[in-house]
């Protein structure tokens, strides 16, 4: 899976240069199912091959992630349950998955805006229950510029250190797919285990 999407999306970038990345930024930040762990560290890899700078790279990306997650900030503004029941099975979204992420915004409140961008899968969905919970667009976009910043940094850099040994990642493409499955399933272990902790001190 993942390294059909790694062929598809380091083309696509190739090709498309910082428009490309960020188109590929804006649609990751929405629901649309393109995986920023696909998309960065091949730009950290054009940085070291000299056709992007890093502040081209993270300026690019943190608009894109400022401009898709708006995007489904307001669509939960304006109604995420019309839009999901409407588009959803286009988009493989259900209101199960929004009934998700509205619990951990729920839980969590404002803070997970800043800290889900290092969320596979929650931070595609997290912006739509911010918008429903009509939390301050400023806001909002400083956390999600933040957050997004932060974490295309590092995978950025990731990226920039193999270098010439790009084509290696060929190698380890499973582990990414396992490194995505496992932050969601600690992520959801850490939410049931805050959720026990709270029953538990009631009185």
């Amino acid at each position: 899976m993942t390294l059909t999407l790694i062929t598809t999306i380091t083309s696509f970038i190739s090709a498309g240069g910082y428009p490309a990345l960020l188109l590929l930024t804006f649609l990751d930040s929405t629901v649309l199912p393109v995986p920023n762990e696909a998309i960065m560290p091949f730009a950290g890899f054009l940085i070291f091959s000299g056709r992007f700078s890093f502040f081209g790279v993270l300026l690019t990306s943190t608009v894109g992630a400022v401009l898709g997650a708006s995007t489904s900030y307001f669509i939960g503004f304006y109604g995420a349950t019309p839009f999901v029941q409407r588009f959803g099975k286009y988009l493989r979204v259900t209101e199960a998955d929004l009934n998700k992420t509205n619990t951990f915004f729920a839980c969590y409140g404002e803070k997970i805006i800043l800290v889900s961008r290092f969320i596979p899968v929650v931070r595609q969905f997290i912006s739509i229950p911010a918008g429903a919970a009509k939390m301050s667009f400023s806001k909002f976009c400083l956390f999600t510029a933040i957050g997004s910043l932060l974490w295309n940094s590092i995978i950025v850099w990731f990226g920039y250190t193999l270098g010439a040994n790009w084509e290696t990642l060929n190698k380890y493409t499973k582990y990414f797919d396992i490194a995505i499955i496992g932050a969601v399933v600690l992520f959801i272990f850490f939410l049931f285990w805050k959720k026990r902790n709270k029953i538990n001190s009631v009185p």
